[in-house]
């Protein structure tokens, strides 16, 4: 993490936990996200599938539930 704000620059906006629209009822939270740049710093909305270049999810301790639960829900 002390590298990746670094590498991406101005050239992108780094995002940390911050949602995703990817579909009228759907907005996951990765991790780690890299999005285009937008001039309100998507004050107004959220970014969409469209905006992102990167998503990081980590499942480690939740890997089980993320297949199962999270999956049908």
């Amino acid at each position: 993490m002390r590298i990746l704000p670094k590498i991406v620059g101005d050239r992108a906006t780094l995002q940390c936990q911050l949602p995703i629209t990817i579909a009228f009822d759907s907005e996951p939270e990765p991790d780690v996200a890299i999005v285009k740049n937008r001039e309100d710093d998507y004050a107004s909305a959220y970014p969409t599938s469209a905006d992102a270049l990167l998503v990081i999810k980590v499942a480690n301790s939740s890997l089980e539930y993320d297949r199962t639960v999270k999956l049908y829900a």
